[in-house]
Formats: C-alpha cells, structure tokens, sequence
C-alpha cells in the first residue's frame, strides 16, 4: 500500500492529528508578534571602514538609539529668546519624569549653550569675577569693561549670570536666550525657523529591547505627547518615530490580505468549478498562513527578532502557493474524473503524481528562499520562508488529500464534470498557442532571447539607492520632521561624514591637524567642518583639541556636505576623502561604500547558488539537464524585463528611487516560484509523451495544464502583488514588480517560450 492509499484509508486519523498539532501550536500563533521589528541597521562588514570608524566613534559620539523633536517658530529672533529657551529646558526636565526605558539625556541648543558656558567658567574665574563685580558695587557694564581689558572676553550678563549664585550656564540661557552663543553650536541644532531637540538613550541604534521594537520606538508615544502638550506644533521624528508611525500605517493595510482570500476563493470556483473547493481555499490558506507564522515564532526564538517586511512577504508568498498547490491537487483529480475514471483511483493518481510534483515545486522554493539566509540582515527572511514552505508542503500533500477524500465527486458541480476528449484540447486556446510555438520555434526563441538581452543590460545596470526612507508616506509626522530638517538645515545634518585620523606618537600634531582641516574645507562639495583648527567654513589657529579628541589617540572632523549622503555626488567626494589613507572615514555615506563593495561580491555568488540548486533538483527529478535550461532562462528573461519596467515605473510614475534590494529579492522569489509553473507543465508534458509523439505531447501537456497554470500565475500575481497596496516604498515597488513579472512568466515565458524550446532541445520520439 502506497502512501496516497494510505492517507485516504485512515483519512478520519489523519485529519485528527493535524487538529492535535494545530492544538498544540497556539501559543505560537499567538506569540510571533513579539518578535517583529521595525527597526533598521548596518549591514556593513564588522572589519570595514566605516564600521571600524562607528567603533571608534562610540566612545565619543555613541551611534545609539535616539529621537528628534523638530521646534519650530515664526521667526529664529523667537527661537532665541529667553522665554523658549525656559521651555524648552523644562520640557528636558520633565523627559525624565517619564521613565522612559534606557533613556540616557537630552540635548538642545540650550542646554549645549548652558554646558559651554559653566566650562568656560570654572571656579576660581567665578570668584574673580563675583570680586570684580564687588569691587564696582554691583555695577556689570564696567566690571566686564575691567575684566575685558585684563584679557577677559565677558559680557555685562555673563557677569551677572556668574555673580547670580545660580548656575551661571542656565541662569544666562533662562534670562538672556541664545545671545551670543557659538556658532559651532548653535548651527548643530538651529536653522531658519526651526531648532531641534535630540534625545538618546543607553542602547544602540536598531537593537530590539522589548517584542521586536527598539528603545527610541517604545518612548515614541510618550515622548510625543508631551512634546505636543508642551509645544503644540512639534514633530518628533527619527527612526523610533518613523519605526513606529510606520507600523501603525503599515498596519491600516492589511485588508488587502483579507481581499486576498475573496480573490482567491473566486479564482478556484472558477478554475475548479467547485464551490466546496473555494471554501477549502480558505481554511487551508488560513491554515498555511498560521503555519507561517509558527515559522515566525521558530525564527524569531533563533534570532530573537524578525523583521516587518518578511511578515508581510512570507503572508503573501503563502497565501500564493497554499492555492496553487490546493489548485493543482484539485483541478488533476477533476481532469482524472472527467476521464472516465473511479472517485478512489482519481484521487490516488491526483494525490501520487500531482503530490510529487508539489513536493519538487516545494522543496525547490523552500531551498532557494534559504538563500536569503546568505544576504547580510537578512538571517531571519531565509529561515522563515523556508520552515513556512516547507510546512504548507506537508499541509497539501497530507491533510488536503485526507479531506478531499470525504467529499469525493461532490466535491465538484456538474458542470465541471463534462468528458474530456482530444477534440476539447484541439480547440484549447493554449493548444492553438503551443502549436504555434512548435511550428515556428526558432523564430519565438530568436524574439524572446533578443529581447531578453535588453533585459538583462536592465537587471545589472539600472541604478539604485540605498536609503530605504525613500517612498516613505509623506502624510507621516515623522517623515515631515524629516522634510523639515532637510529644508532647515540641508539632506547632510543628520547624517555627515566623520573623519577620524590617529595623533598617538605623532610629531607635530597641531600643525598637521591644520593641514587635515585646510583639505578638508577645500573640497568641493564640502560645505561646514567643525574639528581642531575647522569652525564651519573658517580655518583658526586653536592650540586646544581636546573637545575632538578620542582618548589619546584620535581626532576627529565632522564634515557636513552639500549633498544628501545617497547620492553619487556624496559617495564620490566620501570615496575622496578615504583614499587619504591617513583617515578612518564614518557615517551613512561611508557605510553605504562598503555595503556595495560586500553586496556586488555577495549577490554574484548568490544568484549562481540560486540558480544550482534549481537547476539540480529540477535536473534530478525529471533526469535531464534540460529542463532546468529551459526553466532557468525563462525566469530570468521574465525578471530582466521586470527590472526594466518597474525601474521607469518607480522614476517616471512613483517619483521614487529603486530601492538597491529589489532586484536581487526578485531574482531569489521570482526564481524559486518560477519552478511551480515549471514542474508542473512539465510533469503533465513527460505524461502524454509516454503515448504520443513529442509534438503533441507538448501540445496537449499545455493545453491540460494552462487553464490551471494560469489560474495559478494570476493567484499569484494578486497576492504577492498585495505588496504593492502597503504605502512603504520598498513594499510598493516589490507588489508592483511581482505583478508585472509573473504576468509575463505566465502568459509569455510558460505559454509560448517554454513549448518552443522543449520543441527545440528534445528531439523527435516518444518519450521527451
């Protein structure tokens, strides 16, 4: 007794089992949500530039996890006064009545001028100057006339400030505003209109605290709010902002994957003809999609996090496939009844031939969506999409044969049970097509490679970027802050370009720090450098380093450009500046330098990876390296094209920059789905070549096999294409791009491509 016998005659047992286990995996249902993250971070190599520059930053300028509220007033003359400046120093105060979790401190133009006033002033020029002030019975403008003219540079409120008993730093600020305040630091958190707030917090950037979210996302709210009781009109932005705002529009989305299972129950009544079969749609995808999740949870206990956007592909990849193979299943076991054979022999055959080919259409997607796994930061895409893969296979070869056992021919209306016979098939419009095909199969191939080679130069040369706040929802407060601070304060204040050079054991250090500042201000598109001997656009004369000094060892610049850190205007003029092979380069701009040099190496070897274990498990299972040529070079023909069209879709339409990651995550998706088409049009091929010649086996393989084949390309086009209503740009660009490319997989590459080259690669005889 076989195993498809085996599943029907303990059905009833088989069905109680998977209730048990379904039982028993609720807590994960349950309980994947905590691990998912909305939180970014470097992928960039531990022994890289910019990431050896971050190590050395941390121990003056720690890249952790922080918020920005985003001020604004009618003019900077009310930014300045005393009065903001009290309320702005109160509301710092009461962040700490909060109890925000890991938060460290706050820091604005004002508290920063506080601080550089109470150094400047130590101690014994405080009792100087209070003796001063007595010395001229309280009368400020000739004490700072005295004092200025003993070397002093102090004014009148300065004085009074010092002589307030108070500290000094605070006093000033709280009663005279911004008046006279260094330039380095008041343009660190004020311009125009607008002055900023930053807070930081005691973790790093991107690290998960609690449930997926990082320490700057879970103090959002609260932070938020007081920021809005105390100043009505700001913004509080960041990445905790943008994290958290974005989840909760992320969220407003997912009635597209409610609208998915409508579509998909719709989609099987009528490639079925089965109005039981379209309820089986939905408790099997449901169960698919909780199987997912499971997968989530699995993943999320290795990794302890599991990224946002994985949740949302790995819901869509398996809502596809749990159809298609429900479909596939389902539709062979209607084909087999329509020819005449038993309820019981129908089912073994659908279950015996239709099952392996799901299980080498699976484990096809499941090991090459592994592959993710390679991809740096993208550890727990591979994992999930592979456990979830994995888990919907044993869902539809196990359990879907067992309940469709219950049903037998009722399982279908009378309708769909009308005979099959050749006559059917001839007047088959994918017949009509394939015919076609083989006839003039030279020419297909000539047209689809010719064209394939445009999309090919596409797929490698269309340019890309790597800031992934592109796209993001303009109707976000956390991307107007943004918008803000760009317009304020020009693309770089947020993310300049620290320059780091070693001093320890080095002769002569002021003077070659001044030849450092004196290049790096004469560089083109370098716009301020503050560090020893730089203020803004000015090079001084400045015997004291130790405000950028790293220990003993190091100095640093930072370098605010007059580009935004993406562009290829920045990266050349960072590129510049780290061929000085006397600076250790930091920030976004250095980082993204090394993230291409890792990825172009990376993403080379993977799509060869890829592309191997297709093409060994496709060439093991039907013997014949063939098949994977043919499978491989029309996915890739498919994915070229879509690479082209939806780089002048995101430009020309969207107003959006390619996101760098989509090309690649297309290429390892698009592969792995493209073999469920694969095997199964050419499983149905290999059967009529065993009793026809090859090509009418290739004929009628199409014709048997297109209507369900097409039913399955276009569940798959909608739900992956779901992607696409999700208002985040990577997202977008990604639905989009699965519509376009398994549009054209289903209704060019497999319906005319694929019969003209196994025309072309098999020779005539019996059996393909």
């Amino acid at each position: 007794m076989d195993l498809s016998s085996k599943i029907t005659k303990h059905r009833i047992l088989v069905i109680a089992v998977w209730a048990i286990v379904i039982i028993a995996l609720f807590p994960a249902f349950t309980g994947y949500s905590h691990f998912i993250s909305y939180s970014t971070s470097s992928n960039a190599p531990s022994h890289s530039e910019s990431e050896i520059a971050q190590g050395i930053l941390d121990k003056k300028i720690p890249d952790n996890s922080s918020l920005i509220i985003v001020l604004q007033g009618n003019n900077p003359a009310a930014l300045n006064s005393s009065t903001f400046a009290t309320t702005v120093l109160s509301f710092q105060g009461n962040l700490s009545g909060l109890h925000l979790r890991n938060y460290s401190a706050s820091d604005s133009v004002y508290s920063a001028y506080a601080s550089f006033i109470d150094k400047s002033i130590n101690s014994s020029n405080r009792l100087y100057i209070n003796q001063t002030l007595d010395h001229y019975n309280g009368n400020a403008t000739e004490a700072s006339e005295y004092l200025n003219s003993t070397g002093y540079n102090i004014t009148p409120a300065m004085i009074l400030s010092v002589h307030s008993g108070y500290n000094p730093g605070l006093y000033y600020v709280t009663h005279y505003g911004t008046s006279g305040v260094p330039s380095f630091i008041y343009s660190e958190y004020s311009a125009k209109n607008i002055t900023l707030v930053y807070l930081s917090f005691s973790v790093r950037a991107g690290k998960d605290v609690s449930s997926g979210k990082t320490a700057s996302e879970i103090a959002f709210p609260a932070v938020n709010s007081l920021a809005k009781k105390d100043f009505g009109n700001a913004i509080t932005t960041g990445n905790g902002a943008i994290a958290y705002e974005t989840s909760q529009e992320t969220a407003k989305a997912g009635f597209a994957f409610g609208l998915i299972f409508i579509f998909l129950a719709i989609a099987v009544l009528f490639a079925a003809l089965s109005w039981k079969s379209s309820i089986l749609v939905f408790i099997f995808s449901g169960i698919a999609l909780l199987l997912g999740y499971v997968s989530e949870y699995i993943t999320g206990l290795i990794f302890h996090h599991v990224s946002y956007i994985v949740n949302y592909t790995l819901t869509a990849v398996i809502l596809g496939i749990s159809a298609d193979y429900l479909l596939f299943i389902i539709s062979r076991y209607r084909d087999e009844l329509r020819q005449g054979h038993g309820s019981e022999e129908s089912l073994q055959t659908a279950i015996r031939k239709s099952g392996k080919s799901i299980v080498i259409s699976g484990l096809t997607v499941a090991f090459s969506l592994f592959t993710f796994y390679f991809i740096p930061g993208f550890h727990s895409w591979g994992t999930t999409l592979f456990f979830a893969v994995i888990f919907t296979i044993l869902l539809e070869t196990v359990l879907l044969p067992a309940v469709i056992s219950l049903f037998g021919k009722k399982l279908f209306m009378k309708l769909g049970m009308k005979p099959i016979n050749p006559e059917t098939r001839a007047r088959s419009r994918f017949y009509r097509i394939a015919d076609v095909s083989v006839k003039r199969k030279f020419m297909v191939i000539a047209v689809v490679l010719i064209l394939g080679s445009l999309g090919i130069y596409s797929f490698f040369a269309v340019p890309t970027t790597y800031n992934f706040n592109t796209g993001l929802p303009q109707n976000l407060e956390a991307v107007k802050g943004l918008n803000a601070i760009d317009n304020s304060f020009g693309d770089s204040e947020l993310y300049p370009v620290y320059v780091i050079t070693d001093i320890q054991g080095m002769n002569n250090v002021n003077s070659t720090l001044h030849r450092d500042a004196e290049y790096l201000t004469s560089l083109n598109g370098v716009g301020d450098v503050i560090g020893p001997d730089a203020n803004g656009k000015t090079v001084t004369n400045s015997t004291d380093i130790s405000q950028y000094s790293i220990g003993s060892k190091y100095a640093y610049y930072t370098v605010y450009t007059d580009y935004s850190p993406y562009t290829d205007h920045a990266i050349n003029l960072v590129k510049k500046i780290r061929s000085n092979s006397e600076f250790i380069v930091g920030g976004i701009t250095s980082t993204v330098i090394d993230e291409k040099k890792q990825n172009n190496a990376i993403y080379g070897e993977l799509e060869l990876l890829i592309a191997t274990v297709i093409a060994v498990i496709i060439g093991i299972s039907f013997r014949s390296w063939k098949y994977p040529l043919i499978s491989l070079t029309g996915v890739f023909f498919s994915v070229s094209w879509t690479t082209a069209l939806l780089y002048f879709l995101s430009k020309y339409v969207l107003h959006e920059a390619l996101i760098y990651l989509i090309p690649i995550i297309l290429f390892i998706i698009l592969f792995s789905l493209g073999s469920d088409y694969t095997v199964f049009i050419i499983s149905r091929i290999r059967e009529e070549s065993a009793t026809n010649e090859r090509d009418a086996a290739i004929k009628n393989g199409i014709a048997s096999s297109g209507k369900v084949v097409s039913a399955l390309g276009i569940i798959l086009a909608v739900s992956l294409g779901s992607l696409s209503l999700i208002p985040v740009a990577f997202l977008e660009q990604l639905g989009i791009a699965f519509i376009i490319s398994l549009l054209i997989d289903t209704f060019i590459i497999r319906t005319v491509y694929f019969p003209a080259m196994i025309s072309a690669l098999f020779p005539h005889s019996k059996k393909s």
